[in-house]
């Protein structure tokens, strides 16, 4: 959420931070200086807690992925980008 507020300022420098951008989908979000204080005073348990959190080789290996057709992702931005710099080219050309 820091990171969005920061890009929302360089476009907007009068922007203020709100206390409800400190929640995320309603949860409120805990100062990293507590995060940081829970983690070394029980390391243990953020690992535990980690762990439990990450998803197993078995889990990850039955997830559905997306078709993605990269060979057609790849065109088109190569495409594009040819177009922009034939653009590019014409302007500085003038």
């Amino acid at each position: 959420m820091k990171d969005m507020t920061e890009l929302k300022r360089a476009f907007d420098p009068t922007l203020t931070t709100n206390v409800d951008e400190l929640e995320v989908c309603a949860i409120k979000v805990p100062p990293k200086e507590e995060i940081i204080e829970a983690v070394k005073n029980s390391p243990e348990m953020a690992w535990k807690q980690a762990k439990s959190l990450t998803p197993s080789l078995g889990e990850l290996k039955d997830m559905e992925m997306p078709e993605i057709d990269l060979e057609n992702i790849w065109n088109n931005a190569a495409d594009s980008t040819k177009s922009l710099s034939e653009k590019l080219k014409n302007y500085w050309n003038k």
